[in-house]
């Protein structure tokens, strides 16, 4: 059975520290999880307090609108260093939340492959857990309710056992085809087309 703590790491891995572009559209961000998605977790006035302590004129108003259509901001080396160093102890807090919304969502502890659930894991936190969780739906020929529930797993775990490489190709298509739908539908999102498929490519 697949375990949640490697597949977290490196998602943590990937998605880096802070991140305050004036290109995203999820707007502040920490450890890939965006104020503008994820408004109203507890976490955020807790990131607010600590960047506030190193940049006291970067208030919530304007916190909460960086990104796409918002403030452009940026920090020193040293101002960047420093907040990241004091948001760390906040990790445990944003594991929770990962495996809440994106592990147990998708049923991944019971998933045969630790590489799959890792692949699968990491493309429905880009996507969203539903979206993820109805195209592996319609991929295994199941309901695609975007619940992965006792069914979905019995099929996946199923195609695992029958050959875990067709598996991950035919899903890493898949991935592929989501992101590329993405930028075509939203062009801004090119800044991170490049991203999702280095991602994709890294399961094997």
């Amino acid at each position: 059975m697949a375990r949640s703590e490697s597949a977290i790491t490196k998602t943590f891995i990937k998605e880096g520290n802070l991140s305050y572009s004036s290109k995203d559209t999820g707007g502040l961000t920490y450890l890939g999880m965006a104020y503008k998605k994820w408004p109203n977790e507890k976490i955020w006035p807790k990131i607010f307090k600590i960047i506030q302590e190193v940049r006291p004129d970067l208030n919530d108003s304007i916190l909460k609108t960086v990104g796409v259509g918002g403030p452009i901001i940026s920090f020193t080396k040293e101002e960047e260093s420093k907040i990241n160093s004091l948001l760390k102890p906040l990790r445990k807090e944003v594991i929770a939340f990962y495996k809440k919304e994106f592990w147990d969502s998708i049923g991944a502890d019971d998933i045969l492959s630790q590489t799959f659930a890792e692949s699968f894991f990491d493309f429905s936190v880009n996507v969203g857990s539903k979206t993820g969780a109805i195209l592996l739906q319609r991929y295994l020929n199941v309901l695609d309710d975007g619940k992965i529930g006792p069914k979905s797993l019995a099929k996946l775990n199923s195609e695992i056992l029958k050959n875990t490489y067709n598996v991950h190709i035919d899903f890493t298509l898949i991935k592929i085809k989501k992101y590329t739908d993405i930028v075509s539908n939203k062009s801004i999102q090119i800044a991170n087309y490049h991203g999702w498929l280095n991602r994709t490519f890294e399961v094997f």
